[in-house]
């Protein structure tokens, strides 16, 4: 195993990084196939620790101090917490928030042009929404967005698609109030007995 890991490292000097070389993660962290682990597979500089430097202990992950994550070297290594991580990261001024990332934490404005504010924005999943696009959306999905407007349109019409006058005895409504043609309903259940 430890042969087929060294494989695939691209040594350099003592002070360089070593540069891994096989699969790695969505954020560029070396992988591993490994048995004796949970998923079979562990973080290769989690590995590389392991077999330099000495066990982790439970709950404790292996860090870079020079920030590159595809860097198995040893020395370049350090164990800490989640939190000691998270600090380095701030301090290095590399945090992005690994959702909404920076780009997105900036924005005071949802793509509709809404504000971001406290009345305006919820969080899910860990990003944020704007309530106002959220309603819309609702509205649009249970067919109040668009749908009122189309029928305002409608009732202003006096013939139908195919041509028929909208008099009191050709027309009908729906339970969603849109006006509709008899004939046009009349032609169409001929047409379909026809066929058949």
């Amino acid at each position: 195993m430890e042969d087929r890991f060294w494989e695939k490292v691209q040594r350099g000097s003592p002070d360089e990084c070593w540069i891994w070389l096989g699969a790695k993660t969505h954020n560029g962290n070396g992988r591993i196939h490994c048995s004796g682990t949970n998923s079979g597979t562990m973080l290769a500089h989690r590995y590389s620790y392991l077999i330099n430097v000495g066990l982790i202990p439970e709950g404790i992950y292996v860090c870079h101090h020079c920030d590159n994550p595809p860097c198995v070297n040893p020395t370049h290594l350090f164990l800490g917490t989640h939190t000691d991580n998270m600090r380095d990261a701030i301090g290095k001024g590399r945090f992005v928030d690994p959702i909404n990332g920076i780009i997105n934490r900036a924005k005071t404005h949802c793509r509709n042009g809404h504000e971001y504010n406290l009345k305006n924005t919820y969080i899910w999943k860990n990003m944020r929404h704007c309530r106002t696009c959220g309603r819309d959306r609702m509205r649009k999905r249970d067919g109040y967005g668009l749908r009122p407007m189309a029928r305002d349109i409608n009732r202003n019409k006096t013939h139908c698609a195919k041509g028929h006058e909208f008099t009191q005895e050709n027309t009908y409504l729906r339970e969603n109030g849109w006006r509709n043609c008899r004939q046009c309903r009349l032609d169409y259940y001929h047409r379909k007995r026809n066929s058949a």
